[in-house]
């Protein structure tokens, strides 16, 4: 294993938590901002969503997913990992619908309350989904595989390779 492995892999997660950390502060802006502010907001954690976090998790999903698998002998470990992240991708298209639909006025009641509970559960998601990585095999150098792991600049995807010990 790589020396500097679970140093980038906790820096990684962490540039995506600051992401994930501001999910509340946006939910409790919909109650009073103005939307000349909440509406840029919602929009910039909207593209961040589908832009970086769903690539995040397909490229997981697609490359890390299958080795650690194929590691642990095929046990389907990591199916409790895909149902998390079908859930983020059924809450992250449903918030991106509720933004899309947002005009320029103050939203109604119910249209606030909807975008609110979607970005709440969907920041407990994802914060869960992170959690469990606190501690993993990939985060603190202990491990059944050697894992390398490096972050495409711009795309935020992993490319990622393992051999096992």
């Amino acid at each position: 294993m790589t020396p500097t492995l679970p140093r980038v892999a906790h820096e990684h997660h962490e540039r995506l938590m600051q992401h994930v950390d501001e999910m509340p502060a946006v939910g409790k802006m919909m109650l009073t901002a103005p939307m000349a502010d909440l509406k840029p907001r919602l929009v910039e954690l909207d593209k961040w969503l589908t832009g970086l976090l769903i690539p995040h998790l397909e490229a997981a999903e697609a490359t890390l997913y299958p080795e650690l698998e194929r590691m642990l002998q095929n046990r389907h470990s990591m199916a409790p990992m895909r149902r998390e992240h079908a859930e983020i991708r059924r809450l992250v298209a449903e918030f991106s619908r509720l933004v899309k639909a947002l005009g320029d006025e103050r939203p109604h009641v119910g249209r606030t309350v909807a975008v609110r509970r979607v970005l709440y559960q969907l920041y407990y998601f994802v914060r869960a989904a992170f959690a469990g990585l606190r501690g993993s095999p990939l985060t603190t150098g202990v491990s059944i595989a050697t894992i390398a792991v490096a972050t495409i600049p711009l795309g935020g995807l992993w490319v990622v390779t393992g051999n096992t010990r």
